[in-house]
């Protein structure tokens, strides 16, 4: 798991197996687990990501591929 008060990049050749809470996050490489981010998720192109997400902003390039379900954070909660 990863806990981080800011922003975390998971490069094109990384892949994290596990639960990340953040800040914000910008996926190019694999994740296997759930995102819980209080400010922004970006899946980039080349991200993989089989997990649920909780974010207020969510963004998605053509091309990632996300298995799992988004709920989005309601103004004042994370």
């Amino acid at each position: 798991n990863i806990v981080c008060k800011g922003k975390i990049i998971v490069g094109t050749t990384s892949t994290v197996t596990g639960e990340i809470r953040c800040t914000n996050v910008e996926l190019l490489g694999n994740v296997n687990g759930n995102i819980f981010c209080t400010e922004s998720v970006i899946l980039r192109a080349s991200s993989f990501l089989t997990g649920d997400i909780k974010t207020k902003i969510i963004e998605i390039e053509p091309g990632a591929k996300f298995e799992g379900s988004c709920s989005m954070y309601n103004s004042g909660e994370h």
